[in-house]
């Protein structure tokens, strides 16, 4: 729980300075799901962009 709520924590400081994230979501992760959940309350535009395999400049952050 000490975890989420420093995330928590986090994302409303940063909603005291921006109206709009971006999130790097993979479209098919648990995390990516979890995080744009808990971002939504808070923001009011994110954008998601979609992490693409095989793609050069994208494989390297790949596991």
């Amino acid at each position: 729980m000490h975890l989420l709520n420093n995330t928590m924590q986090s994302i409303k400081a940063l909603s005291e300075k921006t109206d709009r994230v971006l999130l790097f979501h993979s479209a098919n992760g648990k995390d990516s799901i979890a995080l744009l959940e808990m971002l939504s309350p808070h923001f009011k535009e994110i954008k998601c962009v979609y992490m693409v395999k095989n793609l050069n400049h994208i494989n390297k952050y790949i596991l």
